[in-house]
């Protein structure tokens, strides 16, 4: 009897974790389906469309969430929100999306409709519920809110396949957008909310401003390598990519980002130097081991013909992508404590660095990607964010010195 109630706590206890997994586990089932049904060229635009996507639910609510965690105060299970950041909040769902629809529609075509708005839309206002539900420590609200999109994916690669590519996108977006609205409706009355004026205008602003500069510098480090890719390789070429990051690296990112969710909440309450030692290191070995795993994971897709040998056999972008995996899975939990303890200097000196560096970067591939192919894409990306997580780690450090001086 103890045993069974052993196994129950820990699979309730797991759920946020099980729930990220489900997500992960649908796009990646979505990958192996694509790659049966779609032609190499179709792949490509289904994965372009995904990876389109991806970069919205992360950047479109431009960085509110980092003043979100800086700002938010708890006590007793009240939340309490500055006055200011709530006006920052509605400027950003009013405008954002008309901003992201003129650069997705210059970029890659896209054609600009009132769903697609719409979307752009509740993707922000899920990056702002998914914040709130990350600083009070409910991860099963936070797991369901990002992941919620990843489980209709499966439906959007079956109507691909059977409609017009257009039709079956619109069909996807009409899809998340009433998922969404059930989910907002469920989740927003678990918030005990107050507002009061916390903050001085001026820090607010700062705040958010700096949170802003870092999320276009960490949206350029995040998915600069494949922009470039899509713009300067086939369609055919960036599906190919696409598959081999889904299988090795966001394999990693899965779970490191749960732990980085956990370490977020944990942080708010508790923070030291030797806790984010202790941390940076076991990060790193945990990222060397999903990262692994990942890579054994492809291994086994082509020896067992389960996948196309076009989309794993490439096995030295595999290796390549191992490296920039195990970097960027241990910066989640570097950034964890950075977007909890730093300063504004330091949010503006990571800001400019992270522009500053990734502007450089955007010439240096244009510059040799043509010579060099994808693997001096990868390589640099690699290099880019072992930079970026060495800086972020120090001005954490010194953050939290800071903090303990006062």
């Amino acid at each position: 009897m103890k045993i069974r109630s052993r196994v129950v706590y820990l699979f309730i206890k797991n759920i946020p974790l099980l729930m990220i997994v489900a997500g992960a586990g649908s796009l990646f089932l979505s990958n192996i389906i694509a790659q049966k049904i779609l032609d190499v060229k179709t792949f490509g635009l289904f994965s372009l469309h995904i990876f389109v996507f991806s970069i919205l639910t992360i950047s479109s609510a431009l960085g509110i969430e980092q003043a979100i965690v800086r700002l938010l105060k708890i006590d007793e299970g009240k939340i309490t929100v500055d006055k200011f950041l709530v006006y920052i909040i509605l400027c950003i769902v009013m405008f954002s999306p008309l901003a992201f629809l003129l650069l997705i529609n210059s970029f890659y075509g896209f054609d600009i409709t009132f769903q697609l708005y719409l979307t752009i839309v509740f993707v922000v206002l899920s990056i702002v519920a998914s914040s709130f539900f990350k600083v009070t420590g409910d991860l099963y609200s936070w797991a369901l809110v990002i992941n919620g999109w990843k489980y209709m994916v499966p439906l959007y690669v079956i109507m691909i396949f059977s409609l017009d590519k257009f039709v079956a996108f619109s069909v996807f977006i009409w899809s998340f957008l009433f998922l969404f609205l059930g989910v907002a409706i469920f989740l927003v009355r678990k918030f005990d909310l107050s507002f009061a004026s916390e903050y001085k205008i001026n820090y607010t602003l700062s705040i958010f401003l700096f949170g802003l500069i870092s999320i276009v510098g960490f949206a350029l480090y995040d998915f600069l390598d494949r922009i470039i890719i899509s713009k300067k390789f086939s369609e055919v070429e960036f599906g190919r990519l696409y598959f081999q990051y889904t299988v090795v690296v966001s394999f990693s990112l899965i779970f490191m980002s749960f732990l980085s969710a956990k370490k977020t909440s944990a942080y708010k309450r508790q923070i030291s130097k030797e806790l984010v030692k202790k941390d940076l290191f076991h990060s790193f070995f945990l990222s060397i081991l999903f990262c692994t795993m990942g890579l054994c994971l492809a291994f086994s897709l082509n020896l067992l013909s389960i996948v196309d040998s076009f989309y794993i056999g490439d096995y030295q972008t595999l290796y390549f992508l191992f490296f920039l995996g195990v970097v960027k899975s241990t910066y989640t939990i570097v950034s964890a404590g950075f977007n909890v303890v730093c300063s504004p200097r330091y949010l503006f000196i990571s800001s400019i660095y992270s522009v500053f560096t990734a502007a450089i970067c955007i010439v240096l591939f244009i510059v040799n990607v043509n010579n060099y192919g994808i693997h001096c894409v990868i390589l640099a990306a690699t290099i880019l964010w072992l930079i970026r997580m060495v800086i972020i780690y120090s001005l954490t450090l010194r953050s939290i010195g800071l903090l303990e001086k006062c």
